[in-house]
């Protein structure tokens, strides 16, 4: 899958507004050393999380989205509310870690085996992992697809957010998948995330991709978006 990377690479640095090399996503925490007994906070129903959400490419704030947990049995279940379209897609994991239907891509993915929403500690920076998937969408719940995912565990930051500082794991999925849209073809997304073990979520995420369409001269792109944390409980 690697000639799929090299035109996702490509792709932004000729943009003049998206020019932003995966490698220079590291400005918004600092290395530290591994903390000593960091562990994962247990999900408890009314555990919340709230967003903002910024378009990159613009540099502009595009909603606020606030996450609770519901339901911690059989299934972790976390409601997601957008303060401009009102209720989204809800995100399942089971166990904790582990995301069966991951709503932050458009449209929201369903996996046939849960995969890891993060990496397990303790870390050992530099490690990636594989995963080769089959999912679905909540548009197409009856077909099937590959995804394929890499997480490359990249070190321990701490990271400021408006929520506070955070000692955070950055990690980066790279991810080639087929999509459901027929029209779209050599599909390619990539993420950045600093998860917070304290709070058992992540304090910044960034993502965006890319795709061919048929009788299009270059390749299109999905938004870039981030969402930084701005309140939890």
């Amino acid at each position: 899958m690697q000639p799929n990377r090299r035109v996702f690479l490509g792709l932004f640095c000729a943009l003049p507004a998206a020019c932003v090399s995966l490698g220079n996503q590291r400005e918004p925490g600092a290395p530290i050393a591994a903390p000593a007994g960091a562990a994962v906070r247990p999900p408890a129903v009314g555990q919340r999380w709230v967003y903002e959400v910024r378009d990159m490419y613009r540099n502009m704030v595009v909603d606020t989205v606030t996450e609770t947990v519901i339901a911690v049995a059989p299934d972790i279940r976390l409601q997601r509310t957008s303060a401009r379209h009102g209720a989204l897609a809800e995100e399942i994991q089971g166990p904790w870690g582990m995301i069966v239907q991951d709503p932050y891509w458009d449209p929201p993915v369903v996996f046939l085996e849960p995969i890891a929403a993060w990496p397990r500690l303790p870390i050992e920076a530099g490690t990636s992992k594989s995963v080769h998937a089959r999912y679905h969408t909540l548009r197409t719940p009856d077909f099937d697809m590959p995804w394929y995912q890499t997480m490359h565990v990249l070190g321990w930051e701490s990271i400021a957010v408006p929520a506070g500082t955070f000692d955070a794991v950055r990690y980066h999925n790279t991810i080639d998948f087929t999509s459901n849209d027929f029209n779209r073809t050599e599909s390619f997304r990539s993420e950045i995330v600093w998860f917070a073990p304290r709070i058992g979520r992540w304090a910044l995420r960034r993502a965006r991709g890319s795709y061919f369409t048929p009788n299009r001269g270059g390749p299109m792109v999905e938004p870039y978006l981030q969402w930084k944390l701005i309140s939890w409980a």
